[in-house]
């Protein structure tokens, strides 16, 4: 049975670039089949795929393997074939139009090597690509004089009128065409992949099987496919495991964690050391940190076997039982096992004392462990490294203070991975996490089933779904971060769904909500905000199982990958789904029934204007990175003017200064562990950057607090930059292709796509902020401009030195004093609302903000501060009942 598209793709060759534009971060690929067909000739030819024959069919099976490099939900949207290289002149000698050129898309059940002459049976999910007549140029296909294996050029698009979503397994392309005027000589290129290809023919063009199967043959194609969304840049969240050792080496230099003898080691953070990491957030790689001053090792070095294991802790630090299985939790997963190499000089060493050695050598993780709350469990288990020397890690002895009460370390001086206790003290090792942030809503749903049941945002029909999330639910989000996905968990006690569905169009909205969850209309617009984005567009594809299942509470699937992320502003938010069912299978999901928490309005049809309401809404991972841009006034709207950072000079430097009014939502003693810039997008600037990976010779940035007012900016770098600087970042760097995206608009920004990672972290202790950057790589011809702030010089400014090398000490390009755009990841220390003007302590500047708010009254009036912090019990005003609150905390006076 053919299945048609609603894609708003799903058009000619003509849409490909519309296709693009809709999407700015899906891109375009190719791909030629069979692999190893690229720069090599086939060994024959085929006429029926060419269109030089008077009616034929043609079906190939590509084998899945083939496949490998195409992501599941991509779209073909054409082909691109060649004439074997017999072929002495181009094909055909003077424009044709063939009657019939029909080419059906699909993937099979079978592989090349089980291929069946009948040509249904080979066929699963097929796509009517395109029919009707084709229109060939004269000398359409290349053609010279034979080259051995050189092959001939490729021959024009052929595009897809219905593109075909790819889901995996093996690719099958049939081929019906006819040529009453067809001429000898001229044919496909016909490649040998052993095992990897196989095809059926046979003749009139209306044949339904073949006489045979020819083995290990295929039609040379190039595919033009637009791959989905690549997802936000992960592990963007990095946690360091006691704050006081941000800018300290600590007091323990102990080897057993890369130790030449193998360890089983145990230890418990306490939950006051999560900071305020949202629950429901993955851990998803770990960093040790050098204590001695050599980078280590030496040479490439392995361990044939580390394990990790993370879970909720069952003991405190203080009650740490010797016993493993007594302190590791039921959700006890193992992150990462087998072996781990360790390329030459990973762990840099110690170099410029007081500052510790810089966070370098981090161990990935291949499964993530979901943090849900309470102390961290972590068990390392390895057999030692083969060959060389042990390394020195950092760490916290246990004579130091925090030692005990915070942190505790069990291991055995005992050579073995596999104890399953340990007997004696070990010292607490320095841990610094990358994670993806998220929260699960309602909060009380992280770790415990719903008592209600959805089905609207995985139905298998078209659907228009939309939920209101309540901002009490949301207090793990500062305000200014993004949102870069959302995920569902399912309600069934199987994994789901039996067979993979794809939504061929899957489209996400959110704003801030305009109505509040209890109150929700039913039409759809009324409860949207007037900062609504489309966050996603296009195809969506849940493969089978990923939804796992159980008795209890399900484990979250997968992500749905915004396209664009949405800035949290503060308040309740609203999300809408419309898409066109997958037409397989109709997915439940854990909901809650509690309408002030969250809601639901649901309709059946994709472009339905009103639903029903619901008794309750889903629940829901937000996925986010705690991270906001300064200055506060571009985190929404493009820069003045942009900053060409790698300039096509000698080497330059920037230097931002931020007010402190700028950086509220950076509160104070957060750990700032990353920063990204994003690309100015008021004017033309090409396509995303760079378009492939590009080495930087040297990227230095120092962050500290600036001495100076950002309008009192000096042009000598040095006076602006405070004495705790901090050298977070230095050396060369990678850039990633695609880091940095582009859509030209004067009212939205680009995307910050890529975050350049700390190796130390910055503590903002409040105050105005300085930035500078010292970059000695100019790419010649492809400079980019970064988004920078021009408005007001009280706000933030900026100073730049151009071709005076990467040290230079003096600003001198008059007439560029604004600052960049930079958004700045971090994890706050605590949560303390009642601190409106950020300096740590609740007292009477913060009365003053608290009385302008009360005054104001309504969080919806253009006059309250950006998120009205001072809605402290969220019920969208200003009132008595939050002065109750701000009394309790002014009284405290200390934040936590």
């Amino acid at each position: 049975m053919m299945r048609f598209v609603r894609s708003a793709c799903a058009r000619t060759a003509a849409l490909f670039s519309a296709c693009v534009a809709g999407n700015s971060f899906a891109q375009i690929h190719t791909l030629v089949l069979p692999l190893g067909a690229e720069t090599t000739a086939g060994i024959t030819g085929n006429s029926i795929p060419l269109g030089n024959f008077s009616s034929g069919v043609l079906q190939v099976m590509y084998a899945a393997d083939q496949m490998a490099s195409v992501p599941p939900g991509s779209a073909i949207l054409g082909i691109q074939m060649r004439q074997w290289n017999n072929a002495s002149t181009g094909f055909p000698a003077s424009s044709l139009v063939l009657p019939k050129f029909w080419l059906t898309v699909g993937t099979s059940t079978q592989t090349p090597a089980t291929m069946s002459t009948n040509f249904a049976s080979n066929l699963s999910g097929a796509v009517a690509a395109r029919a009707g007549t084709l229109s060939l140029a004269a000398g359409a296909y290349p053609g010279g004089a034979a080259t051995g294996t050189t092959p001939e050029g490729w021959g024009p698009t052929i595009a897809f009128t219905n593109p075909f979503y790819y889901i995996g397994g093996p690719l099958v392309m049939e081929f019906r065409t006819e040529n009453p005027a067809s001429a000898s000589n001229f044919s496909a290129d016909v490649f040998s992949a052993p095992g990897k290809v196989a095809f059926v023919s046979n003749s009139p063009s209306t044949a339904t099987s073949g006489p045979f199967v020819q083995q290990n043959q295929g039609v040379v194609v190039q595919l033009t496919y637009l791959a989905p969304t690549q997802p936000f840049q992960k592990g963007i969240t990095r946690l360091l495991i006691q704050d006081e050792l941000a800018n300290a080496a600590g007091s323990s230099t102990n080897s057993f964690p890369l130790d030449v003898s193998a360890r089983t080691i145990q230890l418990i953070a306490d939950a006051g050391e999560m900071r305020r990491l949202g629950l429901g957030s993955r851990f998803v790689g770990l960093f040790y940190r050098n204590a001695q001053s050599g980078a280590w090792p030496t040479g490439a070095q392995a361990f044939t076997k580390y394990d990790i294991r993370l879970a909720r802790a069952l003991n405190t630090p203080t009650t740490m039982s010797d016993t493993i299985s007594l302190n590791a939790g039921p959700d006890s997963t193992l992150v990462r096992s087998g072996v781990l190499n360790i390329q030459a000089g990973a762990l840099a060493g110690v170099s410029s004392p007081p500052h510790p050695a810089p966070w370098t050598l981090e161990i990935p993780f291949t499964t993530p462990y979901t943090y849900l709350g309470g102390p961290l469990f972590t068990l390392v288990r390895h057999d030692g490294v083969s060959g060389g020397n042990f390394a020195r890690v950092a760490g916290t002895l246990f004579s130091d203070s925090l030692y005990g009460t915070r942190v505790r370390g069990r291991s055995s001086n005992t050579a073995s991975s596999v104890l399953a206790t340990t007997d004696i003290t070990f010292s607490y090792t320095s841990q610094l996490w990358s994670i993806d942030s998220g929260s699960v809503v309602p909060n009380a749903n992280t770790a415990v089933r719903g008592p209600s049941t959805l089905q609207t945002v995985y139905s298998d029909t078209e659907r228009t779904s939309q939920f209101i999330v309540n901002a009490s639910e949301l207090t793990y989000l500062p305000v200014g971060s993004r949102v870069t996905g959302i995920t569902f968990r399912s309600r069934s006690s199987g994994a789901a769904p039996a067979a993979g569905c794809l939504f061929e169009n899957y489209q996400v909205y959110v704003s801030t909500a305009a109505n509040r969850p209890a109150t929700a209309s039913a039409v759809f617009a009324s409860n949207e905000g007037a900062d609504k984005v489309q966050v996603k567009s296009g195809a969506f594809y849940l493969a089978p199982g990923s939804l796992p299942g159980s008795l209890t509470v399900n484990a979250f699937g997968p992500t749905i990958e915004f396209d664009r992320a949405f800035v949290y502003q503060g308040g309740d938010i609203c999300v809408t789904i419309r898409h066109s069912g997958n037409g397989t299978e109709a997915v439940l999901i854990d909901g809650n029934s509690d309408v002030s928490l969250t809601r639901t309005i649901s309709a059946a049809g994709i472009g339905a204007t009103s639903g029903a309401l619901a008794t309750g809404g889903p629940i829901v991972r937000i996925e986010f990175d705690p991270s906001v841009v300064a200055p506060a006034a571009v985190d929404n709207t493009p820069g003045q003017d942009g900053y060409a950072v790698f300039y096509t000079a000698a080497g330059n430097v920037l230097q931002s200064v931020y007010s402190a009014e700028q950086l509220r939502g950076l509160r104070v003693g957060s750990l700032i562990t990353g920063m990204s810039m994003r690309r100015y997008s008021r004017s033309s600037g090409g396509p995303d950057w760079p378009v492939t990976d590009t080495s930087v010779g040297r990227f230095d940035v120092t962050l500290s607090t600036s001495p100076v007012l950002p309008q009192a900016m000096s042009d000598t770098f040095a006076a602006n930059i405070g004495a705790d600087a901090i050298l977070v970042r230095s050396g060369p760097m990678t850039i990633p292709a695609g880091a940095f995206p582009y859509v030209q608009s004067d009212s939205r920004p680009n995307e910050n796509r890529w975050f350049i990672q700390f190796t130390e972290p910055f503590v903002y202790r409040g105050g105005a902020l300085s930035v500078t950057i010292r970059n000695n790589y100019g790419i010649v011809g492809s400079t980019i401009y970064a988004d920078a702030y021009f408005d007001s010089p009280s706000v933030a400014s900026g100073r730049w030195a151009v071709g005076a090398g990467p040290d230079a000490t003096m600003h001198n390009q008059a007439g560029f004093t604004g600052a960049l755009a930079l958004r700045f990841a971090f994890v706050p220390r605590s949560y303390c609302p009642a601190d409106l003007n950020n300096d740590g302590i609740v007292e009477d500047g913060d009365f003053t903000e608290f009385l302008a708010a009360y005054n104001i009254l309504d969080c919806a009036d253009g006059a309250m501060e950006q998120g009205c912090p001072a809605d402290f019990n969220f019920d969208r005003v200003v009132d008595d009942s939050d002065f109750v609150k701000f009394l309790a905390a002014y009284n405290t006076l200390v934040c936590p």
